[in-house]
């Protein structure tokens, strides 16, 4: 059968073609929508892989944590005949959501048999002559963000696989630093820092991955200027943990000492991870934790999202932006990401919600400040938002909205339908087949109820 000539009755499978540029979000972004295949088409073979060996292993890193159930994904893409003619028979190709590298599919692969989804506004089509791109975000014209179910929020799993994550002091004093430039989460533990001033209780920052484990002049950075802010703020802070990974522990070094004194105990080493412990030569009273935990297994990042939930998180992009959706969150303005960043906030003005969108604009000049004077300074006003009850209110709003107006779930399965005919018969069927076997177990219940009824009541009538 030549490859053109496919009937909706003749697809038989789905396979979404990955390709990351250098964050876990692309990642994150292909295999919810692999998922969300699965889910609406259940009767088709829905399969997941990276378009070269570099986004494929970055993927198959990420099933090892979080493997999507009903979705395969195959142990290399180096095989030569992953795009035959006979395995690209019968088959639909969704491929993003990082467009600008020039990676193609096989030129004899139709262009009809792809649709192209890009995770951000500013991103382009790979293939011009393809109809236009799908891209997700907030935008009018873009098909909304993966918004999560909120039936299937953890309430089962109560303890951290994570052997870092289970030194966590309590789930209600935790806060997610998930920033990708050491500039911006130094500028956050600063905010925090000031809005807890106040309070001698103690917290956590967990910040996830290995973006900064992995790149040992960024770590440095991050903590020589945090240490640095820490002095010259005197934020009522008595000690600092660094807990890392052990494979990771050469990163601490002595170079620190003359902003901190180690304490008189010697690094502590268990469970697989490492514990640096500071003291400030300020004397305060609090003490705060930096917990580098690598990358989570899903039911550990959504346990510990669940635990943040009454904290204002640092988030980057639209994946973990929309994880926190009815939390207010700090989020991470990057270059590629200005139109998501412009379009929440048109958003939130267009419902009225001001404070909220003045809460955004907000943070986001502050991240990017180079002095932490000036951070304090300029965060006054933040600080009176940060405090205002009025704002979680505003963002539980927003949330209802974007579920609503902005769900890419039924954006993307109308495309699905409407472009290459698929349909949800058999899932309807699937549906009517369990309505039915319901309805019979129900009415042999019924009946078996009836029958010792009738036995209690005859044997009753007997004695009597």
């Amino acid at each position: 059968m030549n490859v053109k000539d496919l009937t909706s009755s003749q697809v038989q499978s789905i396979r979404v073609i990955c390709q990351k540029s250098d964050g876990l979000g692309d990642v994150v972004f292909c295999c919810k929508t692999a998922e969300l295949m699965k889910k609406r088409f259940p009767h088709l073979t829905v399969s997941i892989e990276g378009i070269d060996k570099n986004s494929h292993t970055g993927l198959l890193k990420f099933l090892q944590n979080s493997p999507i159930q009903g979705v395969s994904a195959p142990e290399t893409v180096e095989d030569p005949s992953r795009f035959s003619v006979e395995r690209v028979a019968q088959t639909i190709f969704l491929h993003g959501p990082y467009l600008n590298k020039g990676l193609h599919l096989p030129s004899y692969v139709p262009s009809e048999r792809i649709l192209h989804l890009a995770e951000y506004s500013n991103e382009t089509c790979v293939d011009k002559k393809n109809k236009p791109t799908l891209i997700s975000g907030l935008g009018e014209e873009e098909i909304g963000v993966f918004c999560p179910d909120q039936d299937t929020i953890m309430e089962v799993f109560e303890e951290y696989q994570n052997n870092i994550l289970k030194s966590l002091q309590g789930l209600d004093n935790v806060y997610i630093g998930y920033g990708s430039e050491y500039r911006t989460v130094v500028n956050y533990i600063i905010m925090l820092l000031l809005a807890e001033r106040d309070s001698t209780k103690p917290f956590d920052i967990c910040i996830p991955g290995y973006r900064f484990l992995e790149n040992p002049q960024a770590f440095s950075r991050l903590l020589n200027e945090l240490f640095n802010a820490i002095c010259t703020l005197e934020p009522n802070l008595k000690e600092v943990d660094i807990i890392i990974p052990e494979p990771f522990k050469c990163l601490i070094t002595p170079s620190y000492g003359p902003l901190f004194d180690y304490f008189s105990v010697k690094p502590r080493h268990e469970d697989g991870m490492c514990t640096l412990p500071f003291k400030t030569k300020n004397g305060g009273s609090k003490s705060i934790r930096l917990i580098f935990s690598g990358t989570l297994p899903k039911t550990d990042f959504d346990l510990l999202r669940r635990g943040s939930a009454e904290n204002y998180s640092l988030v980057t992009g639209d994946q973990s932006f929309s994880e926190h959706l009815g939390i207010p969150c700090i989020y991470e303005v990057r270059g590629h990401k200005r139109k998501f960043f412009h379009h929440l906030i048109q958003l939130c003005k267009k419902h009225e919600l001001e404070l909220l969108a003045d809460f955004f604009a907000q943070s986001k000049e502050l991240l990017h400040l180079d002095d932490p004077i000036e951070v304090k300074e300029q965060g006054q006003r933040f600080l009176e938002i940060w405090a205002n009850p009025e704002l979680k209110k505003q963002a539980k709003l927003l949330k209802d909205i974007i579920v609503r107006e902005h769900n890419i779930e039924d954006r993307l399965t109308a495309e699905l339908r409407k472009r290459f005919q698929l349909d949800l018969v058999e899932q309807e069927v699937i549906v009517k087949d369990q309505r039915a076997l319901y309805a019979s177990i129900f009415t042999g219940f019924c009946a078996l109820a009836i029958y010792f009824i009738w036995k209690y009541v005859r044997e009753g009538s007997q004695d009597l």
